[in-house]
């Protein structure tokens, strides 16, 4: 890897080349230090873009939550004031969707890179797939509180009975 690679990585695929490990020069398929490396670069300009948006997006709206600030100092009329309030939740309503858009266009490409490098494995590399285990069945149990009101009430329907056969005797 010395096309602008570390220093360490040349350094470890070298190691691997020496106990036998295929490197890029011997292999047709990228050794896993290679694609792990290709992956990490990608994630790393992604975060970067990602990044590098959202703080251009932070200073833009710095720039208009600062004017809505000094439009308000200058408002007179409640119209003015309702106009900078709706200015300012514009400006930060949009800020945070770009923000969001942002996050998750970094999101699919974590997918994107996470799923190349999971569909590229060998079979055999791939751990078996297996159904989870079943859940818990807790059983549900009733609060003492609720267990007294029901006793309650099955003795108070209990006495309810007992009277009007008591006094038909």
């Amino acid at each position: 890897m010395s096309d602008g690679g570390t220093p360490g990585l040349d350094r470890l695929q070298a190691l691997f080349a020496w106990w036998g490990f295929p490197n890029n020069e011997r292999s047709n398929s990228a050794p896993p230090l290679a694609a792990l490396s290709d992956a990490v670069a990608k994630l790393q300009r992604g975060y970067l873009d990602a990044f590098a948006r959202n703080m251009d997006a932070m200073l833009a709206v710095n720039d208009r939550v600062s004017r809505a600030g000094t439009e308000l100092l200058r408002a007179r009329t409640m119209s003015e004031v309702s106009q900078v309030q709706n200015a300012l939740f514009a400006a930060l309503s949009e800020a945070a969707a770009t923000h969001g858009d942002n996050w998750s266009d970094f999101q699919r490409l974590l997918v994107e890179v996470m799923g190349d490098g999971w569909a590229k494995r060998p079979e055999a590399e791939r751990a078996p797939e297996t159904a989870p285990p079943p859940a818990r069945q807790v059983p549900i149990t009733v609060a003492p509180a609720a267990q007294q009101e029901t006793a309650k009430q099955e003795t108070a329907k209990q006495e309810a009975s007992k009277p009007a056969t008591a006094s038909a005797a």
